[in-house]
């Protein structure tokens, strides 16, 4: 009776355990795709591909166990986050990553990954319609919508790994995906993984261009078919990138720099409130008074000009009046002299009848 308790309770524990294993996050049928990363394993590297292009790996033959990877530090899980894998990549002219020990990077000519290993990749309208045997279908105002079929027979399903949520997009000034197609006729040099390691322990002698990761701006050199290069003439440094505008990440500086506009613009807006809303006392008795001045000026200048004006006109006047009427008056005066007429009344005299 003892044993069959015992088998029961081994039986009982059995089921609880698979139970939980099946209600897992790390469940590949419970976890679908989002929309904004697409993880997949090729040659023993997981990559993690964004919709816009850019990508983010982890290299799982240096990690010894999952929780191992998992108790790291975050800033050490993923390539862009920083981890060193340097002795197992291959990089190119722009800083791109063009193979990753055995397993190549392929782009296309606006630097958007469109091969990993035996994965390949295509786009429509700026983002990925399909991976590998995966379509990937968007609404109309080109949102994710939802997916069908699979990537491969090795990765059937999405198998959620607790690193995934530290998966990043490199840095914009580090951003090899540009709307200009610079990698048209550019064909870089690949090594197998057995030379890589023979050149990149002798780079302190040896110049090995593919050990360094150096950006350069794209589209600031020339590709031509025979494989010469030219620096472009036409190249404007500081262009911005509409590829990945709603995708990438910004700087620091550039965040920093739009806080500061944002409460310069803030500042300016308040205190052109404040003018206007007290402004309008001052500013109408400001006006009043100007106009006051202003008439009061030009009555003064009127006056003055008219008292200028009239002074020299009116004296002659006066004197031409006053003589013409003093004229006047003696011709009056010598009319009347001559118009009146003297009577004599006659005296008598003595003597005369």
């Amino acid at each position: 009776m003892k044993n069959f308790r015992t088998l029961l309770l081994l039986l009982l524990t059995i089921a609880t355990a698979n139970a939980a294993k099946i209600n897992t996050p790390e469940s590949s049928s419970q976890t679908p795709y989002n929309g904004k990363a697409y993880i997949f394993i090729e040659g023993g590297v997981e990559f993690s591909v964004f919709a816009d292009g850019q990508f983010d790996f982890v290299y799982l033959a240096t990690q010894q166990s999952t929780m191992l990877s998992f108790n790291t530090p975050s800033v050490f899980l993923s390539f862009n986050a920083g981890r060193d894998y340097e002795a197992y990549l291959q990089y190119d002219d722009y800083g791109a990553i063009i193979q990753i020990e055995d397993v190549p990077v392929y782009y296309d000519v606006y630097g958007r990954i469109i091969q990993a290993g035996e994965v390949e990749i295509s786009y429509k309208n700026r983002v990925i319609s399909r991976i590998g045997g995966l379509q990937i279908f968007y609404n109309r105002y080109g949102d994710y919508d939802y997916y069908t079929g699979y990537i491969n027979s090795y990765n059937r399903f999405y198998t959620y790994r607790p690193w995934h949520v530290y998966y990043l997009r490199p840095m914009y000034n580090n951003c090899i995906v540009w709307d200009i197609p610079y990698r048209r006729f550019y064909m870089p040099i690949r090594y197998s993984y057995y030379n890589h390691l023979r050149y990149y322990n002798n780079r302190a002698t040896n110049t090995y261009t593919n050990a360094r990761r150096e950006f350069i701006s794209p589209g600031s050199r020339i590709h031509y078919r025979n494989g010469s290069t030219a620096l472009n003439r036409r190249y404007k440094r500081g262009r911005k990138n509409t590829m990945i505008t709603g995708h990438g990440r910004t700087p620091v500086s550039t965040r920093a720099t739009r806080t500061r506009t944002r409460t310069r613009t803030n500042t300016s807006r308040t205190a052109a409130l404040t003018r206007n809303r007290t402004a309008p006392k001052n500013s109408n008795t400001r006006s009043i008074n100007s106009q006051s001045r202003n008439r009061t000026a030009i009555v003064s200048q009127t006056s003055s000009s008219r008292v200028t004006h009239t002074t020299p006109r009116k004296r002659p006047l006066v004197r031409s009046n006053s003589a013409r009427t003093s004229t006047r008056r003696n011709t009056n005066v010598n009319s009347t002299s001559r118009n009146t007429k003297v009577v004599r009344t006659p005296t008598k005299r003595g003597g005369l009848n």
